[in-house]
């Protein structure tokens, strides 16, 4: 009968273990299917003609969704000079606002001076920066970055 009961607790704990590994990757091919919903819409984006604001918006628009980030924002990279200028922003000024450029150069807001010390970072090294909360991720044309998304 101890035996019995024994193997029940060890059944359920093993049950309960198994159940969480299967809550973790169902939550992962989620993750991977918003990614990938998202890059399917980018790439159909680009088989059309589009503004550069439009593109740029559907980008932002499609990373946010696949992440489900509260705000963020591209950065693109000036040629001559290679200094790094917001474009547009998403939930800055306030939640779930677009915010064209001016908005964003004249903007003084701790989190978009995080945002562009770490997008110079990612731009420079040409790698993504940060971790869970925040991260910075570097657009890459032709094998050279062209802007960060944040």
């Amino acid at each position: 009968m101890l035996q019995t009961r024994d193997y029940q607790r060890n059944l359920e704990r093993m049950v309960e273990e198994r159940t969480q590994e299967l809550q973790e990757a169902l939550k992962r091919l989620n993750r991977k299917v918003k990614e990938l919903e998202a890059r399917d819409r980018i790439s159909q984006l680009l088989l059309t003609v589009h503004t550069p604001e439009e593109t740029l918006f559907a980008v932002l628009e499609a990373f946010q969704e696949a992440i489900n980030a509260e705000r963020g924002v591209i950065f693109m990279a000036d040629a001559p000079t290679q200094k790094l200028e917001p474009v547009i922003g998403w939930g800055i000024l306030a939640p779930g606002d677009w915010a064209p450029p001016e908005s964003l150069r004249r903007l003084s807001d701790p989190w978009i001076e995080e945002a562009k010390g770490a997008a110079i970072q990612a731009f420079r090294e040409g790698r993504a920066i940060g971790g869970n909360e925040n991260v910075a991720i570097p657009m890459v044309r032709l094998g050279e970055a062209v802007g960060v998304i944040f």
